[in-house]
């Protein structure tokens, strides 16, 4: 039999029952099981650790022996100065330095707006006394000439069908001269370009071909009627019985990039070829589109070589190699017409006219100086 401790009652399983702890002044109440012992848990309380003390660090001496601090010196009183009447006189004390205000520190995204900056007072000056002004030398000319545009009449489209009169010019056929020919179809262009708002020059508009009564015109006098209308255009009619289609010629003068001022007559188309041949391309555009037979050459057939103007030799074959009646075929020579004019229409706006060379104006001369007016000693002999 197994004994338990005295005061302690065993359990019915003979082992003792646990004790419980109690405070002092109380009773300790043994708790009775019936299984087996169960472990008793106690709680001890840690005890909370104290900061140290701060103490302040003193710096030893060489011997061993903390330092105290230095105490601050008193400040010595001013002595008073006697004056001449045997007063102290006042003393002067320096004036505390007021501190300034600190500026303001702006950040990037702060939305204060530092002050405006007051504005500088300049000092007046007086305007300084104007120069004299001295005269410029004139400028000295160069020796290039210098150019001016040739103004042409958009409107004015002049019509020179040659011969006339007692010139007949070639022979087509037994009963068609060349001449006739070329009145034609004349007649037939100004009827289509008058009706198209153009001015129509023509050298002659009938059989005969006059300046004045009684005398023909020259080549020459065709050519001066052409250069004082200075028309848009010169159209130079000529026939033949060769080839077929429609013959167009310009000059063949080598080109100028400007008119001379002093212009040869014989010449006086240089200047004018980049535009002939402008007018050529063009007309040669129409009549191709009218499926007319086309030649474009160049040829210097008078008078066009004198001519100031876009100038175009026109010549009329006939519409089918060897076919001479279709030389005075009204539908033929109104086909071909019909395509002129309609070209000339597109060249009013696109001709370009050359520049015409003027001379520069001679430099002025030198004023003479006067000389000096001679004394009356020096006048006497």
């Amino acid at each position: 039999m197994t004994k338990s401790a005295p005061g302690v009652k065993p359990t019915q399983s003979g082992a003792p029952a646990p004790i419980v702890r109690a405070a002092p002044g109380q009773t300790a109440t043994p708790v009775p099981t019936d299984s087996a012992p169960r472990p008793i848990h106690l709680t001890v309380a840690k005890p909370v650790a104290k900061a140290p003390a701060q103490t302040t660090a003193q710096t030893p001496t060489p011997d061993g022996t903390p330092a105290t601090a230095p105490k601050p010196k008193p400040v010595p009183k001013a002595t008073p100065v006697p004056g001449p009447d045997g007063n102290p006189l006042p003393v002067s004390r320096p004036k505390p330095a007021i501190p300034k205000p600190a500026a303001p520190i702006v950040n990037a995204d702060s939305s204060i707006t530092p002050p405006a900056a007051k504005p500088v007072s300049k000092p007046v000056t007086k305007p300084a006394a104007p120069k004299p002004l001295t005269p410029k030398a004139p400028p000295v000319p160069t020796t290039a000439p210098g150019t001016a545009p040739i103004a042409i009449n958009r409107n004015v489209i002049l019509l020179d069908a040659s011969h006339g009169g007692g010139d007949a010019g070639s022979h087509l056929s037994d009963q068609v001269a060349e001449k006739d020919v070329t009145l034609a179809l004349a007649f037939k262009l100004r009827s289509l370009l008058t009706a198209r708002g153009f001015t129509v020059v023509m050298t002659r508009d009938s059989d005969a071909a006059q300046s004045i009564p009684g005398t023909p015109l020259t080549l020459d006098d065709r050519a001066g009627i052409a250069n004082r209308a200075r028309p848009v255009a010169c159209l130079l009619l000529h026939a033949t019985g060769s080839g077929e289609g429609v013959h167009l010629y310009s000059s063949e003068l080598d080109p100028l990039p400007a008119e001379p001022t002093v212009n040869p007559w014989l010449t006086a188309q240089a200047a004018w070829i980049p535009a002939s041949q402008a007018l050529v391309n063009q007309l040669g555009t129409a009549l191709t589109r009218t499926r007319l037979p086309l030649v474009q050459s160049r040829a210097s057939i008078r008078p066009v070589d004198s001519l100031t103007c876009p100038a175009v030799v026109l010549e009329l074959a006939p519409e089918s190699s060897g076919n001479l009646g279709s030389l005075t075929d009204d539908g033929y020579q109104k086909r071909v017409a019909d395509a002129v004019a309609a070209s000339l229409i597109f060249w009013q706006n696109q001709a370009q006219a050359p520049v015409r060379l003027v001379p520069l104006p001679p430099p002025p001369s030198a004023a003479p100086v006067p000389s000096p007016a001679a004394s009356p000693a020096e006048a006497q002999p």
